[in-house]
């Protein structure tokens, strides 16, 4: 590094007072090579012999790298900082194109820490001087950024336009480290919309963008969503594999953000296959690197599957303390009532602490199994329909499975999937798809019989579980549930609109698992789909 510095210094002797720094662009190639705390040491220096000089351009740039530094190390206040001075200078030169970058960096930053209204506010300044200059590359990169904004703020559709308008101008200019983080986004708009087939595509797409950038930039986290991409479609031994790529990419480096979440997702995994004791040695090693990481977000994820993990391995006393650090990152999160019985939560917990307690909780600590009744039935419950969520059909399933393997009861399977659900959304707004998908879990929950189930599996996707029932006599029950929501009306604004159900079905058979079950059913779901929608399939002749 040292007589890269010495030149560095002596082409800025030469060069002072001009407004380009032609050395520059050699240190920045140089410093992008490092790790981060040499990036920082590297940018220390330089700004030292910048500010030596006294170089306006050279001291700018340095501030820039300083806190691009400080932002890896997961520092905001120093990197908003020294993101300013950047900014001052370069106002002061006048250079657009970096203003604009500037504006953006510092909106990252806000991004970061969660002011969502601050970051918007630097976007648009940066977009308003993009446009105003012409610079594609710059309203592509800025289109980027509003898409993750949007993104994080749940209103996918909205991101999803930035994304692919952002996609096309970089195509266009051919900037292919940002293709294919753009690729990466738009799948994980696609994960989040409950689509992880279409997910998959866009992923493989970045990981083969990313192959033509030195640095395979976007590998890691195109990485972690083909793993979670995986996880939802049941192919998990696809989904780990993936994910211990990542973590083989990361584990050197000091993304802890990054490492928690490849970990995070492998609990989830395990959870999946009911192997919680392993979900819960991941968890606790995600919430190490969770911690290091800063990122609140990330930690209110870890804590709340703690939370719902460990009374499963009935671990209660780190439940209660998880989900009190829960309570306590998500300020206004939780009911006066939920606050209510954290607090005795508590209280039962140190008087736990002075007995057995498994003896304790059966025999002397109602008051606390009815606590813990309560948050188990939250991570039961999808929390839009009411109804039971992924991880508690997952339960059923494999209640089911141990039952058939032990009596050889026979049992189906449904997967019920809302016809043309988006364009539903596109004509009525999302409040109203919302509305249409509680509804219709109703009208489905009153049509079933006493013993078969109903879960929202994800997106417009429900499961149904018909118990000691033939295919023959669950399709006769699917055909009910077609006909009933086809007649059940819905009404936006005075106008009358009607929606339809695709159902497939499988019924278990010997050597059978949950994932094949499951994956037949969705097989004869698209048979139907591909038939016209609004019908209902399986080995049933039709």
């Amino acid at each position: 590094m040292k007589p890269i510095v010495q030149e560095a210094l002596s082409q800025l002797k030469k060069t002072r007072g001009k407004r380009k720094f032609p050395f520059y662009e050699v240190v920045i190639d140089i410093q992008n090579g490092l790790e981060p705390a040499q990036r920082l040491a590297f940018a220390q220096e330089f700004l030292a012999l910048a500010e030596r000089i006294k170089d306006i351009h050279a001291q700018a740039n340095a501030h820039n790298a300083l806190g691009g530094a400080y932002y890896q190390l997961r520092k905001p206040d120093e990197s908003a900082y020294h993101f300013q001075q950047a900014l001052a200078f370069f106002e002061t030169l006048s250079i657009p194109s970096q203003i604009a970058k500037l504006y953006r960096n510092i909106g990252i930053v806000f991004w970061e820490v969660g002011d969502y209204n601050q970051a918007l506010t630097y976007y648009q300044k940066s977009l308003s001087i993009v446009e105003d200059t012409d610079d594609t590359k710059g309203i592509a990169r800025t289109y980027n950024n509003l898409g993750s904004l949007y993104g994080i703020l749940n209103r996918n559709e909205e991101a999803l336009n930035y994304f692919e308008k952002a996609l096309d101008l970089a195509k266009k200019e051919q900037m292919q480290t940002q293709i294919a983080y753009l690729y990466n986004n738009i799948g994980e708009i696609h994960l989040n919309n409950g689509d992880p087939k279409r997910a998959l595509e866009y992923m493989n797409l970045s990981i083969e963008a990313s192959k033509t950038n030195p640095d395979k930039a976007n590998v890691d986290f195109a990485l972690l969503n083909i793993g979670k991409a995986y996880r939802l479609l049941h192919q998990n031994e696809a989904a780990k594999e993936s994910i211990r790529s990542c973590q083989n990419l990361v584990q050197r480096g000091q993304d802890f953000g990054l490492q928690a979440s490849c970990a995070l997702e492998l609990a989830r995994i395990e959870i999946s296959q009911g192997q919680y004791r392993l979900a819960v040695d991941h968890l606790e090693a995600a919430l190490v690197l969770a911690e290091k990481s800063q990122v609140k977000s990330l930690l209110l994820e870890i804590y709340k599957e703690l939370t719902e993990t460990l009374p499963i391995v009935e671990d209660y006393r780190k439940a209660v303390d998880y989900f009190r650090k829960y309570v306590n990152e998500k300020e206004n999160y939780f009911s006066e009532k939920t606050a209510k019985t954290l607090a005795e939560m508590e209280t039962r917990a140190r008087i736990q602490k002075m007995t057995q307690e498994a003896e304790f909780l059966k025999q002397k600590n109602e008051a606390l199994k009815t606590a813990f009744r309560k948050m188990e039935q939250i991570a039961r419950t999808d929390e839009l329909t009411g109804l039971p969520n992924r991880r508690e059909i997952m339960r059923k399933l494999k209640e089911q499975v141990h039952l058939y393997e032990r009596k050889q009861i026979p049992f189906t399977v449904a997967i019920a999937d809302l016809d043309f659900f988006k364009n539903l959304n596109d004509t009525y707004g999302h409040l109203e798809g919302d509305k249409v998908l509680k509804k219709l879990g109703k009208v489905v929950s009153s049509t079933l019989r006493g013993e078969d189930f109903i879960g929202r599996w994800g997106g417009e996707e429900f499961l149904l579980i018909f118990p000691a029932t033939a295919l023959a006599e669950a399709t006769i029950v699917a055909e009910r549930i077609r006909a009933k929501v086809e007649k059940t009306s819905f009404s936006k604004r005075k106008r009358i609109y009607h929606v339809t159900l695709t159902i497939g079905l499988a019924q278990m058979a010997p050597e059978r698992t949950i994932d094949d079950l499951v994956s037949e059913a969705d097989q004869w779901l698209y048979q139907g789909k591909a038939e016209g929608r609004n019908r209902v399939r399986s080995l049933m002749p039709s």
